[in-house]
């Protein structure tokens, strides 16, 4: 038999209503008491009748996490999301990029976390966070329609160029998927700039969109064949950390040494990225800090509707570990921020 709000009640000597504040986030309840209820009900097995309680309060305490990618850095932000959303009354739907071919404005939900751009066609009833790596450059156009978060990356990039170019790498490779080699793409961008201003070629080794998700699987195949075909290169600078673990061990597969052979650059930072035997280098965002910033402009939003559209930047940094160190000097220890 399924456990009620009146049963929660019950044991704990409250009214029904007060379990009711507490359960659906609304005022008239002390935080202290709101965790204890909170408490109490998972441990009695509580499963809210979400239908039933979305139309007597027209909410769901339900929130969308929409990515537009499959990738790792995509996961440890969600992990992220669960763990600011332990101590409240939301849920979450997380939701792939294919998600949003169906109709996400009709998503019974109360607000909606992007990470990546929304289509302009897109129009959603409920309240939006995007999260963007910075593609607009110098001239942002039209002020944001939705509150945003966005992650220059390109200056971090540069950075990224300019050390491999420091460690004498002259043949330097960008790798990415097709959507990510224009010059809309700021990682993209510096790689040609740097590369045009050191006069050295471009080599690009595109990795087609695994569509079920596997990055690093996808990045094997691929850079087999193209160090079969065409040689190594001096280094490699791949736009995540999963293709550049891709590199990792197809490079090991074929006995070529990290980083005296072919250093390798990833993007991302994502935890297991100082674990790698060499460490990689990895261009890292405040992962905590956006999730935390996200979270907290979304559930104000959905509080107070009529705030004003709100944009906060956070920068990336490259963090420099043993996967570019061909000159053998010794780097400090790096941490995840």
């Amino acid at each position: 038999m399924s456990v009620t709000q009146k049963d929660i009640a019950l044991k704990l000597g409250v009214s029904q209503r007060l379990i009711s504040y507490a359960l659906n986030g609304q005022k008239g309840v002390g935080e202290n008491m709101r965790q204890r209820i909170l408490q109490e009900a998972g441990k009695m097995g509580y499963a809210p009748n979400r239908m039933a309680r979305a139309l007597v309060t027209g909410c769901t305490h339900q929130i969308a996490l929409w990515y537009q990618f499959s990738t790792t850095i995509n996961h440890e932000m969600s992990q992220q999301f669960q763990k600011l959303a332990k101590s409240t009354s939301y849920d979450l739907l997380s939701i792939s990029n294919k998600g949003q071919a169906h109709n996400s404005g009709a998503l019974a939900v109360d607000g909606g976390i992007f990470y990546g751009s929304i289509s302009p066609d897109l129009v959603t009833p409920y309240p939006v966070v995007e999260m963007l790596v910075d593609l607009r450059g110098k001239s942002a156009g039209e002020p944001p329609r939705n509150d945003l978060i966005l992650m220059p990356i390109e200056e971090a990039s540069r950075e990224a160029m300019r050390h491999l170019i420091e460690q004498q790498c002259r043949r330097i490779a960008y790798v990415s998927i097709p959507s990510m080699m224009g010059h809309y793409e700021p990682r993209y961008r510096a790689y040609v700039r740097e590369m045009r201003e050191a006069q050295l070629p471009m080599e690009n080794i595109s990795v087609e969109y695994p569509d079920d998700g596997n990055y690093r699987h996808r990045a094997q195949m691929t850079f087999k064949k193209y160090f079969c075909e065409h040689g190594f290169p001096d280094a490699l600078f791949c736009s995540n950390d999963d293709l550049a673990i891709g590199a990792y061990r197809t490079l090991r597969q074929m006995d070529r040494h990290i980083p005296t052979e072919t250093a390798v650059i990833g993007c991302d930072d994502i935890e297991e990225s100082q674990d790698h035997v060499p460490s990689l280098t990895s261009i890292q965002f405040p992962c905590q800090e956006i999730c935390e910033c996200a979270w907290e402009m979304l559930t104000s939003r959905i509080e107070n509707p009529d705030l004003p559209p709100r944009t906060h930047t956070f920068k990336a940094r490259l963090v420099k570990r043993q996967s570019t160190n061909r000159n053998n000097v010794p780097l400090l220890a790096h941490t995840k921020s």
